[in-house]
């Protein structure tokens, strides 16, 4: 899953979102040198991921944070605080993408 991660947390309830999870991707969508964009390997059970994906909304970006040794396990603080963003589709589409590779396989299996 793609994430956009930063050493400097972003307030969730700046009024300049106007609630708005878009208006927050925008910001950080075109603040590429303080927003890095990674992709992460999520290892969850289907199950965990269809209740993540329950309670999206189109306002409820996801937060994940780790320590900057996660990302260099050589850098001068490695206790920092890295914070990651995902938009509010992430469990969705992940859920989906699952799905169908699920559905893919097991009709390989009928031919």
């Amino acid at each position: 899953m793609t994430a956009y991660c930063t050493v400097n947390p972003v307030n969730p309830h700046f009024v300049g979102w106007g609630g708005s999870a878009a208006a927050l991707f925008s910001y950080v969508e075109s603040r590429p040198e303080q927003f890095v964009q990674r992709t992460f390997v999520i290892g969850m059970p289907i199950a965990e991921l269809e209740m993540e994906a329950a309670k999206a909304g189109p306002n409820r970006f996801l937060v994940m944070t780790r320590p900057l040794a996660f990302f260099n396990p050589d850098a001068e603080k490695p206790e920092m605080l890295v914070y990651c963003y995902m938009k509010p589709d992430t469990y969705p589409n992940l859920v989906e993408k699952v799905r169908r590779e699920f559905t893919r396989r097991l009709l390989r299996l009928l031919q």
